[in-house]
């Protein structure tokens, strides 16, 4: 399998360590399955506690089988990349990756506090002082993917986790990328409410530009509990 293989050969290199495991329905080597957390286009996303250390993880469970492509695999692969560069309190972080004869396993932090977007619902709207709390956190995780160089390209409060201590966790890459400051990106991606009027129409647009644009959404819709304005499609 190309990931399998790619995921090796930089293991070869030291950058990265794939195990293979043997997997059952409650257990992945010595993480014990809870319970579902969310469902995605290629698995789902599994709460789990380690056997040994009782500490909770989240797992992203991706079947080989719907990596139909190489499109699939660039995808899964990139996202990987990006966990495994980034190290920032405010991006969620990747412990380990284990692959079994028909999944790969990608074990990461847990943020117990779910998504952004459900505590939003929650309260209907955030205060100005915790707005503008969870803006910096999100502004500071951001900057540092930027200065790593790469671009999330699909910040919304879905992909915003808030651990325990209801800190910001920037989470899910797939539709990330790399970039060399100052290129233009042409791939329209991401969710329309949230993405710059360039991206929806299709024009090439600075990387960075769309993260920055993205995030000032979010934080009107923490403010004013709805989206600024309907994208017609």
């Amino acid at each position: 399998m190309f990931i399998g293989l790619m995921l090796k050969e930089q293991h070869k290199n030291g950058s990265i360590i794939l195990s293979t495991v043997i997997e059952s329905t409650n257990t992945v080597a010595h993480y014990a399955i809870v319970k579902t957390l969310g469902e995605g286009s290629f698995g789902s996303v599994k709460l789990a506690t380690h056997t040994i250390t009782g500490e909770s993880v989240a797992i992203k469970i991706i079947a080989k089988a719907s990596l139909r492509n190489k499109a699939d695999k660039k995808r899964i692969s990139r996202e990987i990349k990006i966990l495994k560069a980034s190290n920032h309190r405010h991006i969620i972080k990747m412990y380990e990756i284990l692959e079994s004869a028909t999944h790969f396993y990608i074990v990461m932090e847990y943020a117990s506090m779910g998504e952004l977007f459900s505590y939003i619902v929650q309260l209907s709207k955030l205060n100005e002082k915790t707005a503008a709390n969870l803006f910096r956190q999100m502004l500071s995780g951001l900057e540092y993917l930027h200065t790593i160089g790469f671009v999330h390209r699909d910040i919304k409060p879905e992909n915003i986790l808030l651990d325990k201590n209801m800190e910001i966790k920037i989470a899910d890459f797939g539709l990330s990328n790399s970039y060399i400051n100052g290129e233009l990106l042409n791939t329209c991606c991401g969710s329309p409410c949230y993405a710059p009027p360039e991206m929806i129409t299709g024009k090439p647009y600075r990387a960075e530009s769309t993260d920055i644009w993205s995030i000032g959404i979010v934080l009107y819709v923490m403010l004013s509990g709805s989206l600024p304005f309907e994208v017609l499609l």
